[in-house]
């Protein structure tokens, strides 16, 4: 009970420390995207986009899914893990040097592949942080396993901020999409030799071939389910490289970013802790399935709320945001983040859930049947124009994601998806409740600016009294402010009579973490 209670604890301090992190560097991210959207053509952003997709890809294949397995793993001792993480690190090192080869010769015939015949230079660049890779990875996964996330705050933040100071003047001067793969290339250097210095490991020259085939028995599955994840993320971004104009590229990237980075400050900081949390609970289903909701519920509770945020003030975002060149992206912006709603809160932990108890695999098969139906969703959508890809993208994202991740949850894991729903039932009705009428006013009455900015202050503190009426929100909220030390201050802020109920209600009604409370 007592490790049960420390890994409680620990959880809780590393999700606070997450949580810092991704507010800070998904607050930096999204402001130099909006800046670069700013300064830059959308055909630019495309073209930068194109770029990513490459150097992810690369760095797909750098890692070898080994981060995964040095925190899923259960070692027999420190000096277990220090040899894993050494034969990561090489293995890691000799594959990212390869793999730069391969591209720098290649670099001509890639950009051709991708869709653009002038970016092979870009392409060769831009991969040149490759090698990095090997020991950001590795450094990462030590630290995440440790719940080390204070760490890893100074890391990301110093790096997301080091790509905005680089790559904005380098915009401003006419650097185009040269910017941000310079930003990038510093961000990566600052990353590796942080993460280093502050780290108690360093490598090696330790090796081990035996270790190698029982690191890759698990990595092997997970390395293919990052591939599989890497197509759903970027297999977008592919057909429209090919079928559409780079305009239109831009358009579907940068929306797709924002809304990411705006939801990504709650699941980024929580899904990494989710996993780590898990994978030590993996010999405990009762207590791994009830932890497992909450945390669920949890993340429910902001990113619902703010997904359907981004979708009734859609047209008002992006043109303050992007300005009104981007405005045609408006209808794809906010039914993504429609989607997001549904596809992060039951898809992604799901996916968690499923490496955590050493099963990646069965994220593969999530990911490929997904992609069966989003391949020719996205084809389809493209050809018909970029307004019937607006929908289809979506919607389809929706269908293949939910059904399948819910199928494979209930026959394979032993997750009941009619428990997820029944236990997130108030979070979707509460933020319906708010989302409907205000999202008729704004389409149907064409309000203007002043009034629709005015409807989301109230549509805010509307939120907040329905998370402190209705008990089972105001458990969860209660709950998750305690834990993270903000006793005494929900206590004075609460009327007295409230004060004296929620604090009978949290007493009674929330126990440890560690509990599956």
């Amino acid at each position: 009970m007592s490790n049960d209670v420390d890994l409680g604890a620990r959880t809780v301090g590393a999700t606070k420390w997450s949580l810092i992190t991704q507010v800070a560097s998904k607050l930096i991210s999204p402001l130099t995207t909006i800046v670069l959207a700013r300064i830059l053509a959308p055909s630019v952003i495309g073209v930068m986009s194109l770029v990513t997709m490459v150097t992810s890809f690369a760095d797909l294949f750098s890692d070898a899914g080994f981060q995964k397995y040095l925190i899923q793993h259960e070692f027999r001792s420190e000096k277990d893990l220090r040899l894993s993480a050494d034969v990561a690190f090489w293995t890691n090192f000799a594959i990212s040097v390869f793999l730069l080869l391969g591209v720098v010769l290649l670099k001509d015939w890639i950009a051709v592949l991708v869709g653009d015949s002038t970016i092979g230079l870009a392409i060769a660049i831009a991969c040149g942080s490759l090698p990095l890779t090997a020991a950001v990875s590795v450094q990462t996964a030590i630290y995440q396993r440790a719940l080390d996330f204070k760490t890893l705050f100074y890391s990301r933040v110093g790096s997301a901020f080091l790509i905005f100071i680089v790559a904005v003047p380098l915009a401003l001067v006419g650097g185009g999409y040269w910017s941000m793969i310079v930003g990038t290339l510093v961000s990566n250097l600052f990353l590796a030799v942080w993460l280093t210095a502050k780290s108690d490991w360093r490598p090696s020259f330790r090796y081990s071939l035996i270790e190698l085939r029982a690191m890759f028995s698990f990595s092997g599955w997970t390395l293919l389910e990052s591939f599989s994840i890497w197509l759903t993320s970027w297999a977008g971004t592919f057909v429209l490289g090919r079928v559409m104009t780079g305009y239109y590229l831009g358009l579907y990237n940068t929306s797709t970013s924002l809304v990411n980075s705006a939801i990504g400050i709650i699941t980024s900081a929580v899904n990494p802790v989710i996993f780590a949390s898990l994978s030590r609970l993996q010999g405990n289903r009762v207590l791994f399935n009830s932890v497992f909701y909450s945390m669920q519920k949890v993340i429910s509770l902001c990113v619902v709320p703010i997904a359907f945020a981004l979708f009734v003030f859609s047209d008002l975002l992006v043109e303050i945001i992007l300005g009104s060149q981007w405005l045609e992206a408006s209808t794809y912006f906010g039914l993504y983040s429609l989607a997001s709603a549904l596809v992060i809160v039951f898809c992604h932990t799901a996916s968690d859930a499923y490496r955590a108890l050493g099963k990646p695999r069965l994220s593969l098969a999530a990911q490929l049947g997904f992609l069966a139906i989003m391949v020719p969703s996205l084809y389809f959508g493209a050809s018909m124009g970029f307004e019937v890809f607006s929908v289809v993208v979506p919607l389809a994202r929706v269908v293949g994601f939910v059904v399948i991740h819910f199928v494979i949850c209930h026959c394979v894991v032993g997750l009941s998806p009619a428990i997820m729903i029944y236990k997130l039932r108030w979070v979707y009705a509460a933020t319906l409740f708010i989302a409907i009428p205000v999202s008729i006013v704004i389409k149907f009455f064409n309000v203007g600016a002043a009034i629709q900015i005015a409807l989301a202050l109230f549509s805010v503190f509307l939120y907040i009294a329905e998370l402190l009426y209705i008990r089972d929100l105001r458990e969860t909220l209660v709950w998750l402010l305690v834990k993270f030390g903000f006793s005494s201050f929900v206590y004075r802020l609460l009327p007295s009579r409230l004060s004296g109920l929620v604090k009978k209600e949290f007493s009674e009604d929330w126990g440890d973490v560690s509990e599956g409370r």
